[in-house]
């Protein structure tokens, strides 16, 4: 989340310290559906009401990479993105 990896209790707790009621996730090709799903299941029982899927943008260094997970997190919906090292 906002490019760093949490635990999916330190999610919890996130989420619902945040009152948001919106999320996006966005997750890497190769990561299963079932992760996908647990997240999304994670977020809808901490009190998100409506959970999105994202596309992934492509960033070709790591500078372009941490300005891509910056311009995720502008708005009123948490934005989780997901990766092969988890979340």
């Amino acid at each position: 989340m906002n490019g760093r990896s949490i635990s999916s209790n330190l999610l919890s707790k996130i989420v619902s310290a945040s009152s948001l009621e919106d999320a996006v996730i966005t997750a890497e090709a190769t990561l299963t559906e079932e992760k996908v799903a647990a997240v999304q299941k994670l977020l809808e029982t901490a009190g998100i009401n409506i959970v999105t899927r994202g596309t992934p943008k492509q960033a070709d260094s790591k500078e372009a990479t941490l300005r891509v997970i910056l311009s995720r997190q502008k708005g009123d919906a948490l934005k989780v993105y997901l990766n092969s090292r988890g979340g």
